[in-house]
C-alpha cells in the first residue's frame, strides 16, 4: 500500500553534452495499504507544473456622568508607571479605541485598562450608566452612546422597558450601530446615599454574570461612577476590581475572556486610579506565586515536569519563547522578558536568520544570547478558535513536537516549555495541558531511543493557579488515558510493541495537514470536507529538503543508460527536484493502514521480520533506510519493515494512482517476479520507468516516492516469472501455491542477485480486496 509524495521532474536540455534530468517535487501522500507513498513527478528533461469575542485598546467616557467632562485634572497620569504590556503576543490588540495602560491575566481572564472612548470598543457588550427612566438624552455617557448607535438604541429600550428601570436593575438592549452585540444599562446613585457602594458593586456583577450566562467573550464598562455621582476615585476603582476579583474566583469556567475598563482619555485621575489599582492586583499576585514542582510524570524515555517558575531563569538546553510572527522580541510579555535577559544577541539572531519573521504555526531557531540555555525556539501560535478545537489542540501538538525533533537531531537534552497558548491566545487551560502531553507522547512512540529525556512545563505569571491545576490533572491521566504514552511500556523491535500497535485505532499520519490525525480515518470517510476523500497539499520546507536529499542521495550516475529499462537516457546525469507535493486520500490510508496492521498482527505472533542485511545472501541494507532524513521517517515502523521507494510511472496514468491507488491487475505479468507492484531503492533505477524506453522527451514525468510495508521478506537471487504470490516459508515447501497459511507466508519478494539494481516487489495475493 502506499502513501505518496509526488515529484514533478524537468530534464535538462539535450542538445549539449552535459544534459540533466530535472525532478518535480510533488509530495502526494497516499495511504494504500503497504505502502505510504510520496509521489514525485520526475522529468526527462521536461517539468510538471506545479499542482498542486474581539479585542482593542482601551478608551472610555464615564458613561455615569450627566454633566460635561473635565477638559483636565490636577492629578497628571503618568504611563510608566504602569507595566504597558500588550495583551497578546503581536503587539497591541486590534478592537479598542485607544491606549491600554495596564494588563492582568487571571485564569485565563484578560484584565485591561484603557483609556479611550467605550463607544468604539469592538466587544460583545458595552456597559451604560443612565437614568431609571432610560432616556438616554440625559448624561454626556449616553448621549455618545446615542450618538454613535443611532435612534435604534432609544427606541429599543422604550420598547422593551416602558416603565423605565429600578435602581441597581439591568436593562438588556440591541446596540445600534455601535461595535458590539449587546448594552447594558444601569442607573446608579451618588456618593454619600445609602447603599451607594453596594448597589455599584451588586450591578457590576450582575453585568458579569448575565454576560458569562449568555456565553459571551468580551465586555466593556466605564467608571460607571467617577463623573456626576461623585465617588472617590480610589474607591470606585478598588470596588469595581474587588467584584471582578470575585467574579473570576467563583466563576472558573466562565465563559468571559475579555474585560476592559475603558476610561476617558482627559479624565486622568479616574484612569491613574484604575489603572493603579489593576498594578497593585498584578503585583500582589506576582508577589505570592512560590517557585515550585506541580506535578511530574514519565513519558517514554522523558520526565516531563510541570513548574512555576521563571521562564528567564531556566538552566536547560533549550528556552520555547511564544513569539509573534515578525520575531519582534519587544511585543509580548514572555517574549520582552526574555529579550531584556538576553540582551542585545537575542534579537539580533532572529533579524539576521529570519529577516522575513516566520509563518503562524512555525517554529524559529536562534541562539540564546545571555540566557542560561543553548538555544532559544520561538514558537508562533495561533489564536484559539472555539469552532474548531481540534484543529487549535493540532498547532499545539506540531510546534512542541518540530521542537522535541529539531532537539533530538542536534543531541540536545532538556528543554523548558511554557503552557502553550494559555495566556493572550485564550486557549483553554484543560485543552493546552492535554494537546502538549499528545505531542509529548506522539514524539516518543515514533523512535527507539531519544537524546530528550528533560521536559519542564513551566507556569509563569498570575494564572498559574487554573493553569497549573489543569496540568497536573492531565499528567495524573496521561498513562491511562492516552493510548500513545503506553507504548513506552513496550520495548521497539517486540512482539508485544508490535501487538499493542495493532489494536490502536487508526488515524491519518500527524504531519498530514488537510485529513488531520486529530480524527479517526473513519470519522473522516463519513464526513470528509467538501465530500472529497483525497487532495493534493504543498509541503513544508523540511519536506521538500528531505524528499531532494533522498533522491540525490539514491541517484547513481555511474548506472544511468544501463541495462534493457534505461534506454535512451544515456546522455543524462542528474535530477533536479522543480516541486513537491503530497497527497492525502484517506481512502486509499484505510486500506494501507489496515493492511499495515496486519503486518503487525502477523509480527506479533510469529517475531518480529528480519531486516534484509539480516538475511543471508543480502548485499547489505536497503538504502533509503539509512538515506531518509528523519523528517520522512516520523509515523515509519522497521518493525514491519516500512521504508521508502521509489516508483517511476507514466503521465497518462497518474490521475488514475491519485485516485484508485495502484491496481496490480492492471500490471503486466511477464515481470522478472511474477505480476506485481515493484518498487526500487534507486532514483536512478526509478526514473528509467518514467517515460517509454523508445519514446524519451522533455514532457513532465512522475515519480512516487511510496512508503512500503515489505512485512517479512523473501530474498531471491534469480528472476522467478511465474510467482503469483510470495512464497511460504516453512521447511520443506516454499511454494507459491500451497494451502499454508499467511502467518506461515512472506508478504514481498526482493530480488538480490547479479542485476544492477535491487527490486522489491509486492504481489496479487498481497493486494486483495482493494488493497493497493
Amino acid at each position: 500500500m502506499m502513501n505518496t509524495d509526488q515529484i514533478n521532474c524537468n530534464m535538462g536540455n539535450r542538445d549539449v553534452t552535459s544534459k540533466k534530468r530535472k525532478v518535480y517535487d510533488r509530495k502526494i501522500k497516499i495511504a494504500l495499504v503497504w505502502f505510504d507513498s510520496k509521489c514525485a513527478t520526475l522529468g526527462l528533461g521536461r517539468a510538471l507544473p506545479a499542482k498542486t469575542g474581539r479585542s482593542a485598546p482601551l478608551q472610555s467616557y464615564d458613561m455615569s456622568d450627566t454633566e460635561s467632562y473635565p477638559s483636565g485634572s490636577d492629578d497628571e497620569l503618568n504611563t510608566s508607571d504602569f507595566n504597558l504590556e500588550y495583551t497578546d503576543e503581536e503587539g497591541p490588540p486590534a478592537g479598542t479605541s485607544g491606549e491600554t495602560t495596564v494588563t492582568l491575566l487571571v485564569d485565563g481572564v484578560l484584565i485591561r485598562v484603557v483609556k479611550g472612548n467605550i463607544a468604539e470598543e469592538t466587544v460583545d457588550v458595552i456597559v451604560n450608566s443612565t437614568s431609571t427612566d432610560l432616556d438616554l438624552k440625559k448624561g454626556t455617557a449616553s448621549r455618545i452612546l446615542l450618538k454613535a448607535s443611532g435612534d435604534s438604541l432609544q427606541t429599543d429600550c422604550r420598547q422593551k422597558y416602558p416603565n423605565g428601570i429600578t435602581v441597581g436593575d439591568v436593562a438588556i438592549t440591541e446596540a445600534g450601530n455601535l461595535p458590539c452585540d449587546h448594552v447594558y444599562h444601569g442607573s446608579l446613585v451618588k456618593w454619600g446615599t445609602d447603599n451607594a457602594a453596594k448597589v455599584h458593586t451588586d450591578f457590576v456583577t450582575k453585568c458579569l454574570e448575565m454576560a458569562s450566562d449568555d456565553d459571551l467573550t468580551s465586555i466593556a464598562m466605564p467608571g460607571l461612577t467617577t463623573g456626576f455621582l461623585a465617588f472617590p476615585k480610589d474607591i470606585a476603582a478598588k470596588n469595581a476590581c474587588e467584584e471582578v476579583r470575585k467574579f473570576i474566583e467563583s466563576h472558573q469556567d466562565t465563559s468571559l475572556r475579555d474585560i476592559r475598563i475603558v476610561i476617558y482619555e482627559k479624565d486622568r485621575a479616574t484612569l491613574k486610579a484604575f489603572s493603579s489599582e489593576v498594578k497593585a492586583w498584578k503585583d500582589r499576585i506576582d508577589k505570592f506565586v512560590p517557585v515550585r514542582d506541580i506535578c511530574s510524570s514519565t513519558v517514554g524515555g522523558m520526565t516531563v515536569r510541570v513548574v512555576v517558575d521563571k521562564m528567564e531563569d531556566q538552566k536547560v538546553d533549550v528556552i520555547v519563547n511564544s513569539a509573534n510572527k515578525e520575531l519582534k522580541l519587544d511585543k509580548g510579555t514572555l517574549s520582552n522578558t526574555l529579550n531584556r535577559v538576553a540582551g542585545p544577541a537575542l534579537q539580533q539572531s532572529c533579524s539576521t536568520l529570519y529577516p522575513q519573521g516566520i509563518t503562524p504555526k512555525g517554529v524559529a531557531f536562534t541562539d540564546a544570547g545571555n540566557l542560561s540555555c543553548k538555544k532559544v525556539y520561538h514558537v508562533c501560535m495561533c489564536d484559539f478558535d472555539r469552532s474548531n478545537e481540534d484543529e487549535s489542540s493540532r498547532v499545539i501538538i506540531d510546534l512542541v513536537c518540530k521542537c522535541l525533533e529539531e532537539m533530538d537531531s542536534h543531541g540536545l537534552t532538556s528543554i523548558s516549555f511554557p503552557a502553550l497558548g494559555t495566556r493572550f491566545r485564550k486557549y483553554p487551560s484543560k485543552l493546552s495541558a492535554k494537546a502538549m502531553f499528545e505531542a509529548f507522547e506522539e514524539f516518543w512512540s515514533s523512535r527507539n531511543t531519544s537524546s530528550v529525556t528533560d521536559v519542564r512545563i513551566v507556569i509563569y505569571g498570575n494564572d498559574q493557579h487554573t493553569v497549573g491545576k489543569a496540568f497536573e490533572k492531565q499528567t495524573t491521566g496521561a498513562i491511562s488515558a492516552v493510548p500513545c504514552p503506553q507504548l513506552s511500556k513496550h520495548a521497539r523491535g517486540t512482539k508485544s510493541f508490535c501487538l499493542h500497535v495493532y489494536e490502536q485505532s487508526l488515524r491519518a499520519p500527524r504531519y498530514w495537514s488537510h485529513f488531520k490525525s486529530s480524527k479517526t480515518v473513519k470519522k473522516w470517510k463519513v464526513s470528509p470536507p467538501n465530500g472529497e476523500l483525497h487532495r493534493l497539499v504543498p509541503v513544508s520546507q523540511e519536506e521538500k529538503k528531505a524528499v531532494e536529499s533522498l533522491i540525490e542521495n539514491t541517484w547513481e550516475t555511474n548506472k544511468i543508460g544501463h541495462g534493457r529499462d534505461a534506454v535512451g537516457l544515456g546522455g543524462f546525469t542528474s535530477l533536479k527536484v522543480t516541486n513537491i507535493q503530497r497527497l492525502e486520500n484517506i481512502d486509499l490510508f484505510e486500506k494501507y493502514g489496515n493492511a499495515r496492521a496486519t503486518l503487525f498482527h502477523k509480527a506479533g505472533s510469529i517475531g518480529v521480520f528480519d531486516h534484509l542485511e539480516a538475511i543471508s545472501g543480502s548485499k547489505g541494507a536497503i538504502k533509503t533506510a539509512n538515506m531518509t532524513d528523519q523528517t520522512l521517517q516520523r509515523d515509519t515502523f522497521p518493525e514491519v519493515n516500512e521504508y521508502y521507494f521509489f516508483h517511476g510511472t507514466k503521465p497518462d496514468i497518474l490521475e488514475s494512482i491519485l485516485k484508485q491507488g495502484m491496481d496490480v491487475r492492471m500490471s503486466g505479468d511477464k515481470a522478472m517476479f511474477g505480476q506485481g507492484m515493484y518498487f526500487a531503492e534507486s532514483s536512478t533505477k526509478a526514473d528509467q520507468y518514467a517515460d517509454p524506453r523508445g519514446q524519451r522527451s522533455q514532457n513532465e514525468k512522475t515519480m512516487l516516492l511510496a512508503r512500503v510495508c515489505l512485512g517479512k521478506i523473501c530474498l531471491v537471487s534469480q528472476s522467478a516469472h511465474t510467482l503469483k504470490r510470495p512464497p511460504c516459508f516453512v521447511a520443506g515447501c516454499n511454494k507459491d501455491t500451497c494451502s499454508h497459511s499467511d502467518l506461515e507466508r512472506c508478504d514481498s519478494v526482493v530480488g538480490d542477485g547479479m542485476w544492477l539494481f535491487r527490486e522489491m516487489e509486492r504481489v496479487p495475493f498481497d493486494i486483495v480486496d482493494g488493497l493497493l
